[in-house]
């Protein structure tokens, strides 16, 4: 191959393993911070940091040492890097429990994870594009190859990252072909060594060992069931909640997104609510939940109320299977369809008597875009008359972050005349799931009328002592929309206060024998 080719295929090479590596880079962080606007930001602007620092340090090097040898050499750095990637991130734990503020806690790990990988990849280009100019009059065409080349790979590995590798063969198997295929590009761009090579490949074999010794203490030790998808890390875990019993928990990357007890105890969680819709509305046989999870909630309604058709929407088809095989989905008469919430409301033109918004993982990954005005009005228009709506989601009623919960309960109040809430704790200043139930009709339910209901009917007591008043709020309070809804900016201070508690409790979970 010519010299000249070489190099354009080292571009294209570049650009595709950094790319894989950028993309790859969230899947990564998620499991030990989440998966929110701080993540990619976090991500982001560590790698382009590391790529500039590297431009001018790759730049510096290459005009004292212009060999393709010395740009092997450069390869090979970034190839070695790479592979450390998947061992350092099994460290993540220590970051994650540092008690720093969620937004400090992202950003030092995407420093510690890929600040030097970025550097190395960031010394490619010049190297590559030093070594393309053989004449000033062909400046222009050969600095457009390379540009072209190393933008074609980074397409092909975005391309490839969010639509195969992902989903197929998973992060860290991805991250370890990366560093492959860049220590490939190295030996062909120049001959190594044989020694080099062999000390190369015994340097892998050891940080390839220890990765997986990682794995098998950290991902799989104590665990019923772990894997990846292309939304989160799955792990399944079984262990004693104190008074609460054995309980299976499904966990979602660092969220707990679903706990049901073994012996099937009632845990005094949000699910529970179910009885309380047929207190609003008597009519409840047609009804759609969006976020199945282990699909607590839509087997709690398939059981209680006989005969309903009972629809759940799960963006993640693998969470789908593992509701099937590891909680007993398939022995409840519940639909189960694969995509978005909203997406979904918008295609279907059946209407529900009751449609029930659970796709908020934590308070630490909020899907916005199922917080807004828009969407609240898109579910109302697929009510009954008379039907409910129902949103879940976590928050504070009071104190450092309660603005989220403000501008939820004034954006939802915008739809819904007629609503009522109901807190699943019981300090308002701690964080807690909340659910706001709207009701598609102009003739009001007093609160106490319903509590009344309530009362009469299946854990009445419980569910009652739920029931609180609307909250009061002002001009300044937010109303979230398509075009502005700063979920982040508003969790901000909740996040920064029950991030690390929250990881406790994970890590907690996770570790636990």
């Amino acid at each position: 191959m010519k010299k000249l080719n070489i190099l354009i295929v080292s571009a294209f090479i570049a650009g595709f393993a950094l790319m894989t590596i950028e993309l790859i880079a969230t899947r990564l962080m998620a499991p030990y911070v989440g998966s929110s606007i701080y993540t990619w930001t976090s991500v982001i602007g560590v790698i382009l940091l590391g790529m500039a620092v590297g431009n001018y340090a790759g730049g510096v090097y290459i005009d004292r040492k212009k060999s393709h040898r010395s740009l092997a050499m450069l390869f090979i750095a970034a190839s070695v890097a790479t592979f450390f990637i998947p061992l350092f991130s099994y460290f993540s734990p220590i970051v994650a429990l540092s008690g720093l503020s969620m937004s400090m806690t992202t950003i030092l790990l995407a420093f510690l994870l890929f600040f030097i990988p970025a550097v190395f990849f960031g010394t490619l280009y010049p190297g590559i594009l030093k070594l393309h100019l053989q004449t000033i009059d062909a400046t222009g065409i050969r600095s457009g190859q390379i540009s072209a080349a190393w933008s074609l790979g980074s397409i092909a590995g975005t391309f490839l990252t969010g639509f195969y590798f992902i989903g197929y063969i998973g992060s860290v198997t991805t991250i370890l072909l990366m560093a492959l295929l860049v220590l490939t590009n190295a030996m062909v761009l120049a001959r190594i060594k044989k020694t080099t090579i062999g000390l190369i490949g015994l340097l892998f074999s050891i940080v390839g060992m220890m990765t997986y010794a990682m794995y098998l203490f950290a991902d799989v030790r104590g665990v019923v069931f772990a894997a990846e998808s292309e939304y989160y890390k799955i792990r399944i875990i079984d262990r004693e909640l104190g008074d609460r019993g054995r309980v299976r928990m499904l966990l979602l990357d660092t969220d707990s997104h679903s706990v049901e007890g073994v012996e099937g105890q009632h845990l005094g969680t949000y699910p529970e609510i179910y009885p309380i819709f047929g207190a609003i509305h008597e009519r409840m046989q047609d009804m759609l939940v969006i976020g199945g999870g282990s699909y607590d909630l839509s087997k709690k309604l398939a059981d209680f109320y006989k005969g309903a058709d009972v629809t759940t929407v799960e963006i993640d088809p693998k969470v789908q299977r593992v509701a099937d095989e590891y909680f007993q989905l398939n022995d409840y008469p519940v639909r189960q369809r694969v995509g978005d919430g909203r997406n979904f409301l918008r295609q279907t033109d059946r209407r529900y008597d009751l449609i029930f918004s659970d796709a908020y993982n934590s308070f630490i990954s909020v899907p916005w875009h199922m917080a807004t005005k828009e969407f609240f009005e898109e579910a109302k228009a697929r009510l009954n008359e008379g039907g409910v709506f129902a949103v879940n989601f976590s928050s504070v009623r009071k104190g450092a972050g309660e603005e989220f919960f403000k501008s939820m309960e004034k954006t939802f109040g915008l739809v819904f005349e007629n609503y009522y809430v109901f807190a699943f704790g019981a300090d308002a200043y701690d964080a807690q799931n909340i659910v706001l139930v709207g009701v598609n009709t102009k003739i009001p339910i007093g609160v106490q009328e319903l509590r009344t209901k309530i009362l009469r009917g299946e854990n009445g007591a419980f569910l009652a002592k739920r029931s609180i008043d609307r909250s009061m709020t002002d001009e300044d309070t937010i109303i979230l929309t398509d075009t502005y809804a700063p979920v982040e900016r508003l969790m901000s201070p909740l996040m920064n206060e029950y991030f690390a508690r929250n990881m406790a409790f994970y890590y907690g979970m996770v570790l636990a024998q």
